[in-house]
């Protein structure tokens, strides 16, 4: 099993199946909206726009089955909107297109990772790491993260992330136990941009291991915990 629900809904609260998903998708990029953005438009979200509660009572009652329908929330990346949609699966036709430029929908993965790989790239943030000793690309990891909103004209304007490194001493190496303090740099997550790299003063990359694993552990204690009364000894139990 795959994890992916294939199975048709029965009940009418029930997360939408994987066919369901793929039609709302399919409707969306047939409609007349879909085609008047841009060429650079994300799917972010497609899930089940619930029922009415009083519909959802009258059917477990015996009454009629409910319409499904389908929020989808894009990303028009080309015009920095957010677009909110209604699909009707019943009908197969977008019963709702709210266009807007007063929110940002939740960050993907896909997007933090285009972020990260620019900034691995960009000659200013890599000058900053070298003025801390970090000059190895394989050892460098870089996190992308939303970057939130305190007050700022340019966090009302743009789709921002604040990136961040840590260093992977070695393959399987716990880069957590390693950040590079001090530098922060802003990304627009639309264009593509490196708006600014802050450097802050340097300080010192810990070089305390973080790693948690069986080797990082050994040597283990290979003797059992003594017996106690009504406490069974199990063959994995150490002390």
């Amino acid at each position: 099993m795959d994890g992916t629900q294939h199975a048709a809904a029965g009940h009418p609260l029930d997360p939408l199946t994987a066919p369901e998903v793929a039609a709302a998708t399919a409707i969306v990029r047939a409609s007349d909206g879909y085609g008047a953005q841009s060429d650079r438009c994300r799917f972010i979200t497609i899930a089940l726009q619930e029922p009415a509660k009083e519909g959802v009572l009258e059917w477990e009652a015996g009454g009629p089955r409910l319409a499904r329908d389908a929020e989808v929330v894009l990303l028009d990346r080309g015009r920095a909107e957010t677009i909110e949609a209604v699909v009707s699966l019943d009908d197969g036709a977008v019963i709702g297109w709210n266009v807007r430029t007063d929110v940002q929908p939740m960050a993907v993965v896909a997007e933090l990772m285009e972020a990260e790989e620019l900034l691995r790239l960009h000659p200013e943030f890599q000058a900053a790491l070298a003025r801390r000793g970090v000059t190895d690309p394989e050892q460098i990891q870089v996190d992308a993260w939303p970057a939130g909103h305190f007050g700022r004209d340019e966090e009302s304007e743009r789709r921002l992330a604040r990136g961040v490194a840590f260093v992977k001493p070695k393959p399987g190496d716990n880069e957590w136990a390693h950040p590079v303090d001090g530098v922060i740099a802003l990304v627009d997550l639309n264009t593509l941009e490196v708006l600014r790299v802050e450097d802050h003063g340097v300080v010192p990359v810990p070089e305390e291991s973080g790693n948690f694993d069986r080797a990082a552990g050994a040597p283990l204690r290979a003797h059992r915990r003594a017996a106690r009364p009504g406490v069974p000894v199990i063959a994995a139990d150490v002390a």
